[in-house]
């Protein structure tokens, strides 16, 4: 099993107000995660929760209140990922 180190995880929280190449939030107070994956088959869970797999671009992205998350990244043959 290699070790989660190994594992190219990216994420990017867009905040409002962070720095100018980040997305804008809309008044709702959402943010959009993206997530760079090893594999097409990777899962990603956000808060506890499966949200699904990182698909044929290998990236998952998603829009998600402003704030802080867990993230966790599963692939098989890899250790889980988190943060």
């Amino acid at each position: 099993m290699r070790v989660a180190s190994t594992i190219l995880v990216v994420i990017a929280l867009m905040l409002g107000g962070v720095s100018a190449a980040q997305k804008r939030t809309t008044a709702t107070g959402k943010g959009e995660i993206e997530i760079s994956t090893p594999s097409s088959e990777s899962v990603v869970w956000i808060d506890g929760v499966s949200r699904g797999k990182a698909g044929n671009t290998r990236k998952y992205t998603s829009r998600i209140p402003v704030g802080a998350h867990s993230v966790r990244v599963r692939t098989v043959g890899f250790e889980d990922w988190n943060r």
